[in-house]
């Protein structure tokens, strides 16, 4: 799911890049609102709509899983990997993409940088550092037993929690970039500061 969720996000995102090249309807887009106002609302905005799909997946896996198998069902299960393997794959794919359309401003070029970078962390950088490049976590212990619960649970959240600040950084660079006058000149030190932190 985590992969193709990766497509979609940089279908999604590469849509967008539509709605910022420069026309004459530009003067007209002004909005009270700062520029990390508007990239966190469309950020939290495309959250929303995917997690709407990871929920409809769920339900589905959900009925096959109790047609098929009602004893073994846990739905504590479900929510647990959304919040610890799908979620933070989705923040860190929006983040990046996010960056890199604002940055590169070209929608080609940026679907390939975007295809370079996180599919090639998610195909290869599994075996680099033990996953720890590789946003899928698809290498990386995290099976539940029945006798000894998670296996390496702690391993396994640190390079969960390594990618949800991978991609708040990267979403709030994109904040920098982003084509449109900020409100306030003071603005650019404070995003670099919280960038530097995550």
């Amino acid at each position: 799911f985590n992969i193709i969720q990766l497509f979609l996000v940089i279908v999604f995102i590469m849509n967008d890049s539509r709605l910022l090249k420069l026309n004459a309807m530009n003067v007209l887009y002004v909005y009270p609102r700062g520029n990390g106002e508007i990239v966190l609302g469309n950020f939290l905005g495309k959250l929303f709509a995917f997690t709407m799909i990871t929920c409809i997946s769920f339900v589905i896996s959900t009925v096959i899983n109790l047609v098929l198998y009602p004893k073994s069902f846990e739905f504590s299960y479900y929510f647990f990997y959304w919040t610890t393997l799908t979620l933070p794959a989705l923040i860190c794919f929006l983040g990046i993409s996010y960056f890199v359309m604002r940055f590169i401003h070209h929608q080609g070029l940026s679907m390939l940088i975007l295809f370079l970078v996180l599919g090639g962390g998610t195909w290869w950088g599994d075996d680099f550092l033990h996953g720890m490049l590789d946003p899928c976590a698809r290498h990386v212990p995290n099976m539940f037993s029945d006798f000894i619960g998670h296996v390496n649970l702690g391993n396994y959240l640190f390079q969960r929690v390594f990618f949800i600040l991978i991609g708040f950084a990267f979403l709030v660079l994109s904040i920098i970039s982003y084509p449109r006058i900020p409100n306030h000149i003071q603005v650019y030190k404070k995003y670099l500061s919280i960038t530097c932190v995550l």
